[in-house]
């Protein structure tokens, strides 16, 4: 029990001697001594100072971003055309490969219209040696 009231003792005393400091003859109202308002003047000159570089670093700063903005808008601009002459070419290729398909299968229907002619032709000696005769990339026999 006497290490508690020690303890809390000790600890009101740490935080309180800060508040019953002696404070300084012009603390509180509001003045400053002669000898520091030159001091005040130039800090608040040099906060003068330092806030009208600020206001003329943001102004560069936004400027900057302005043209950013402006280039990021050009690029942009060109990457979508880009886009869009691929997809344009990109269609006409199909389009050239549909109209390609059309023609193959025009001829495959010409052709498989054709009368063969061959197989009329020549004596019917040729005609039975044509049928009997083995093709060169069948191996097995049919």
């Amino acid at each position: 029990m006497n290490r508690i009231l020690i303890a809390l003792f000790l600890a009101v005393s740490l935080i309180a001697a800060p508040a019953l400091a002696q404070k300084h003859g012009s603390a509180g109202n509001g003045k400053f001594p002669e000898e520091k308002k030159g001091v005040q003047k130039s800090v608040t000159q040099r906060k003068d100072r330092i806030a009208d570089e600020v206001e003329k670093q943001s102004a560069k700063g936004q400027k900057a971003r302005a043209e950013n903005e402006k280039k990021l808008k050009k690029q942009r601009d060109v990457e979508s055309r880009a886009l869009e002459e691929k997809k344009e070419s990109q269609k006409k290729l199909k389009k050239q490969r549909e109209d390609e398909l059309k023609g193959l299968e025009k001829q495959k229907a010409k052709k498989s219209e054709q009368v063969q002619k061959e197989l009329d032709k020549g004596s019917e000696q040729g005609q039975e040696a044509r049928s009997e005769r083995r093709k060169w990339w069948r191996f097995w026999g049919e």
